[in-house]
């Protein structure tokens, strides 16, 4: 029975020293791992830092090697994607670059780089769409960056979305106050669309700034004029042509809704009077 008990303590102590061992095995294994992973993320700085070197010279190909280097031994960093593809669009490589984008982004979704960059690059293959969601994604993660808010109404416009482009130009003008440039560029938009009810709005707010516009003035005239409102049209084309009674696209302006009307002798002497104030413009 004596025997017994000793062998049991045996056997226990063995147990004990096995586990033991098991426990320092494997803490040694983790802080090699960790010591090998940091010479590892040494390494591929040290890499990343002469592919930078080499894109400051404009050494692209050189910058390549360094960057797949670093990759050799850092696949996890986002910007080493980046900045890799950077080059490759520089090279006029925009495959490769959109592949190195989609890993970067696999890594870190909201590599704000990544996404600037894949926007640009998506813009570039016309593929706007693509663009679009990237920039998107962008005002999500920094919705005060009027930057990103402006190129996508420009995305916005250039695609036709024009349901999301009076919302965006709202949020725009909250932060930068009103921008005749800005009304100007979606009014000019709207005009080659026809997209007569949506410009008449921006005509309107140009107006409200200056009332003595003439241009502006016969536009937001000859819109409604599209629109079949002959009589706001003939009043804002009529005010248009008494500011400025030397253009003569005022006159003719007046005159065409004359025509029109059948009323040919009140289209002539609307011509006649024209003549004599226009001359031989």
């Amino acid at each position: 029975m004596g025997k017994s008990n000793v062998n049991q303590r045996f056997v226990s102590l063995i147990q004990t020293a096995l586990a033991l061992f098991a426990i320092f095995t494997c803490n040694a294994s983790q802080n090699l791992v960790a010591a090998q992973s940091d010479e590892a993320k040494s390494r591929a700085m040290d890499y990343f830092i002469r592919g930078t070197v080499a894109d400051q010279m404009q050494d692209y190909y050189r910058a390549i090697f360094h960057y797949q280097e670093a990759l050799r031994f850092d696949s996890t960093s986002s910007f080493i994607f980046v900045s890799l593809a950077q080059d490759y669009i520089l090279l006029d490589n925009a495959r490769e670059a959109e592949n190195l984008l989609n890993k970067a982004l696999a890594l870190d979704p909201d590599d704000v780089s990544a996404l600037e960059l894949k926007s640009v690059l998506m813009h570039g293959m016309n593929r706007l769409p693509e663009s679009q969601a990237c920039l998107e994604k962008l005002i999500k993660l920094a919705p005060k960056k009027i930057t990103y808010q402006k190129q996508l109404l420009s995305l916005y416009l250039a695609t036709g979305m024009f349901d999301k482009v009076d919302a965006l130009v709202k949020r725009i003008s909250d932060v930068e106050g009103e921008s005749g440039d800005l009304t100007r560029q979606v009014l000019t938009v709207y005009l080659m669309a026809e997209q007569h009810d949506r410009a008449i709005p921006y005509l309107q707010k140009l107006l409200a700034k200056d009332s003595t516009d003439a241009a502006i003035i016969y536009t937001l005239g000859t819109t409604y004029l599209q629109k079949g409102d002959t009589v706001r049209a003939e009043g804002l084309i009529d005010r248009a042509n008494a500011l400025e009674p030397a253009n003569p696209r005022y006159w003719l302006g007046r005159s065409a809704i004359q025509y029109d009307r059948r009323n040919y002798e009140r289209t002539i002497a609307i011509l006649q009077v024209a003549i004599s104030q226009v001359g031989d413009q």
